[in-house]
């Protein structure tokens, strides 16, 4: 059954929400919105269209993962807590420093780890927005 009182309870996607326990980052924590976000959504649609007929091989060049760091530095990650740290000293969140870091493509593959972190994160608050939509529809 469909409770529809709770149809009208507020989401709020755009202030995203804190995620911690990542795997195999103790400690990092980020604030980060839904990957169901629609502007994220509508900006990595646009990005796998840019490839054309080599849409289904982009997810592995690194033009794609510059391009999909750059959207969730845009789009997704608002904050982080032990997340970055440079010469010994824990680094603030800043958008400038999530780009740089989100778009790396670097030979230890820190970028590609950090990415993968983020969109776990992201996957989390997604899950927990479907989570409202179980309980609306009674299940």
């Amino acid at each position: 059954m469909f409770d529809f009182d709770l149809a009208d309870k507020p989401v709020n996607v755009n202030d995203g929400e804190w995620v911690g326990d990542l795997p195999s980052h103790p400690g990092v924590k980020f604030r980060v919105r839904s990957n169901a976000y629609k502007p994220f959504e509508v900006a990595h649609n646009r990005l796998l269209r840019s490839f054309g007929k080599r849409a289904a091989q982009a997810y592995t060049t690194p033009e794609y993962q510059k391009g999909l760091g750059a959207l969730l530095a845009e789009h997704i990650l608002l904050d982080w807590e032990n997340a970055v740290s440079r010469e010994g000293a824990q680094q603030p969140y800043s958008k400038e420093l999530a780009v740089q870091v989100l778009t790396s493509i670097d030979e230890r593959g820190m970028g590609k780890t950090f990415r993968e972190a983020v969109a776990y994160a992201a996957g989390v608050v997604a899950d927990r927005h479907i989570g409202l939509v179980d309980e609306i529809a009674g299940e």
